[in-house]
């Protein structure tokens, strides 16, 4: 029958009527005595459990089985010392009742035994094997005591059970009970054998999952060296006064050491034929994280009003057969930018995962599970792959001309750690790192007499202030050498190469292609991260 199981659990499987659905162990065979052993422990952990029963059990299996046992008229099955009603009842498109959710899953059987007379002690011990991939999911053993009646349940979370194709189950009960009567004591065991049942695959519930941000954008998608999405300082951010990872120690972000993170985060699901989206399935949960940085991962927190559900495609009966999902791109969550090292990372992964509900033609409700992860070996049709995350500072083109401490010039890109360069006020500057990153393009800003081609998010001096590259407007004047100079052009430039930046002992303003602009740690005052594609 299995391939996965034991002989001899294949051979009491197969014994067993497939009309009544179930069948009494034989403790005198072999394979039954193995089976029941298997399913309750071992021959120690039941003689430890029920000592009692020790004696009992050694004279059943020297006793052979008399098999009298009929199903009567009233769905009890009869025999010559019990009568019992076993039902077991399986997960299926219909029994939606099934399906209740509750604080331990979902319910994928409800298994029931009632006996016309009172036992002592009624166990049932219920197993849920994964037929296509060989191998036991889930198992359980319930007792109760003094009673004519079991009620029990085998949960799961059958969303994380999907997969893109059909996936075959299989469930099977045994149950045993004992009675003492006159000083005579009684072991009676069945096994009920469930029907296998099949999962329909993802791709018969949910026909495309789509992620809309972050994502390269197409213009980029031909570039090989553009791999990641980038993130980087683009304006003054609002710290709020607490950290959502820790309620209960409020901080002040007084020594500007907190960055708030901005990423944002939409997909958009469409139906398969005779499904609907119902939408975010709250109880599931979600998770959302930026990781592989110095400082561990980044955590998105947000209220579930927050997220927008937005129906793109409707039917003529109201049912929703494509939605937008967008979360806030606010994660509220602050990253001590202290420990994060001050530096570019190029391969900060991404993940998220969380439950949409979906319903059928027929009524059947079920939450179905999808992520979007970047860095995994595991990819589906609902589990699906997003680039990298470039979190980065602010640079500048390699053959930007920075003023050295003695006046000469040199290409940036030529700058190593221990050499000076002028500062802004004419003194000198020891270079600690040198920064590095990749850039498609680009933002050139041009005055009159000079140019200098930086990130968009590259701190440039005005007579306004520290002000990134792409909030500048012709007009706007520039500090430079020659002193102040108006903005004649803003515009982008395509780049393709390395860019560079440095870092010193303190906030340091340089002179490129003879305007002032900022280092690294200058970068780090403006403490919001923006996602763009750029």
């Amino acid at each position: 029958m299995y391939n996965f199981l034991p002989d001899y659990h294949n051979n009491v499987l197969s014994q067993i009527d497939q009309n009544e659905g179930f069948m009494e162990l034989d403790f005198s065979d072999e394979d039954h005595y193995r089976f029941f052993l298997s399913e309750v422990g071992g021959l120690e952990a039941f003689n430890n459990k029920h000592p009692h029963l020790e004696s009992t059990l050694q004279a059943l299996r020297t006793t052979p089985l008399v098999r009298t046992v009929q199903l009567s008229a009233d769905g009890f099955h009869e025999g010559p010392e019990d009568k019992m009603a076993i039902e077991n009842l399986l997960f299926s498109e219909k029994q939606q009742t099934h399906l209740a959710t509750n604080s331990e899953g979902k319910t994928m059987a409800t298994i029931m035994a009632d006996y016309m007379e009172k036992k002592d002690h009624i166990v049932v011990v219920s197993k849920l094997y994964d037929v296509t991939n060989k191998i036991l999911l889930h198992s359980t053993a319930e007792d109760v005591y003094d009673t004519s009646q079991f009620n029990g349940v085998i949960q799961a979370d059958y969303p994380k059970y999907i997969e893109d194709k059909p996936r075959e189950f299989m469930i099977n009960s045994t149950f045993y009970c004992t009675s003492s009567t006159n000083e005579l004591r009684a072991l009676k065991a069945y096994v009920a054998k469930s029907i296998g049942f099949t999962l329909q695959g993802n791709s018969n519930i949910i026909k495309t999952f789509t992620l809309n941000a972050p994502v390269i954008k197409e213009e980029h998608r031909q570039d090989p060296n553009h791999k990641e999405v980038k993130i980087s300082y683009r304006r003054a951010g609002s710290i709020p006064d607490y950290d959502y990872t820790n309620d209960d120690q409020p901080f002040k972000d007084g020594d500007n050491t907190k960055i708030l993170v901005r990423v944002p985060f939409s997909v958009t699901i469409e139906a398969a034929d005779k499904w609907y989206i119902k939408g975010f399935d709250q109880n599931y949960g979600y998770r959302m994280w930026l990781k592989n940085m110095v400082n561990g991962t980044i955590n998105h927190y947000c209220s579930y009003e927050q997220i927008i559900q937005r129906k793109e495609t409707i039917d003529d009966q109201n049912r929703c057969t494509k939605m937008n999902i967008t979360f806030p791109e606010s994660w509220n969550n602050i990253l001590d930018f202290s420990k994060v090292g001050y530096k570019a990372y190029t391969d900060v992964d991404l993940y998220s995962s969380f439950g949409i509900i979906m319903y059928s033609s027929d009524d059947l409700q079920m939450t179905v599970s999808v992520s979007v992860k970047s860095d995994s070996v595991d990819y589906d049709h609902l589990n699906i792959q997003c680039p990298k995350i470039f979190i980065q500072w602010g640079c500048v083109a390699r053959d930007t001309e920075i003023v050295m401490a003695d006046g000469t010039l040199k290409r940036a890109d030529l700058i190593e750690i221990g050499e000076y360069v002028r500062n802004a006020e004419g003194g000198a500057a020891q270079v600690k790192k040198v920064l590095t990153g990749y850039e498609a393009k680009l933002y050139q800003i041009s005055t009159a007499n000079r140019y200098v081609r930086v990130t968009p998010d590259h701190i440039v001096c005005t007579e306004k202030g520290l002000i990134p590259a792409i909030d500048l407007q012709p007009g706007m004047s520039l500090k430079t050498i020659a002193g102040l100079e108006p903005i004649v052009t803003v515009r982008w430039s395509d780049y393709y190469d390395t860019v560079y930046n440095f870092e010193f002992e303190h906030e340091t303003i340089l002179i490129g292609n003879g305007m002032m602009i900022g280092d690294s740690m200058l970068q780090n005052r403006i403490k919001e991260l923006v996602a763009y594609e750029a």
